[in-house]
């Protein structure tokens, strides 16, 4: 993508590219398990390739190459048939003037535009749109990772999945079943899924691993508020 700039020094369009990444790219460092400040900051990259602003600059500048190459003079002429069946040749708009009108347009509905060009006009709108909104709007591709990510619960940390959610219920029901028959099954280590692999936690009693159970739930609860 590129990067527009008029120097009104040397009255020239200044182009330079910019570095972006795709929403493949994003999506590639999510199912990697990639740390939130690396895919952050691939979505900040991703951000101008989706900017409004970015993309219709980058159409101006193409109907601009034409405008700037084309041979205005150029006469173009088309056949049609008229109301009483008779072929005429008309004259029609030539490559130059097609792209000419459409740059005018560009810059009518965006007048910034026309800065580009050494024109005095208002500069380009601020892009608004952040990484925190694109991850809010994604939360299908962002949730799996934030709860795989998991949080601090009872000192360890622990991916915040079904899977932890399932592993947790079973130890409740055979704590339940335990006392049924005067068991016990304490201590006993809980394997729970990480980020990065696995983490065995071991617990000494039943209160301690209630707890544990408690800050679990309240911490996935947050995904579905």
């Amino acid at each position: 993508m590129n990067k527009f700039e008029f120097d009104f020094e040397t009255q020239e369009l200044k182009i330079s590219r910019i570095e972006t990444k795709s929403l493949d790219d994003v999506k590639r460092v999510i199912s990697l398990n990639k740390p939130m400040n690396v895919i952050d900051k691939f979505i900040a990259l991703y951000l101008p390739s989706i900017n409004e602003n970015n993309l219709v600059e980058q159409e101006w500048y193409e109907q601009q190459l034409l405008v700037e190459s084309l041979d205005q003079d150029e006469v173009v002429t088309e056949t049609i048939t008229d109301e009483d069946g008779e072929q005429q040749e008309i004259v029609i708009d030539n490559p130059y003037t097609v792209a000419f009108k459409a740059r005018q347009a560009l810059e009518d509905d965006n007048e910034w535009l026309k800065s580009y060009r050494g024109e005095n006009a208002p500069d380009k709108p601020e892009e608004t749109y952040s990484v925190d909104m694109f991850k809010a709007d994604s939360s299908e591709l962002i949730t799996p990772l934030l709860k795989t990510q998991g949080a601090i619960v009872g000192g360890h940390e622990i991916s915040l999945t079904e899977e932890n959610q399932n592993g947790i219920a079973a130890v409740l029901k055979g704590i339940e079943l335990a006392e049924k028959y005067q068991q016990d099954i304490f201590p006993f280590k809980f394997n729970a899924t990480t980020a990065t692999g696995n983490n065995s936690i071991e617990f000494f009693d039943q209160v301690s691993f209630e707890i544990f159970a408690l800050e679990f739930m309240g911490a996935r609860q947050a995904f579905f508020t």
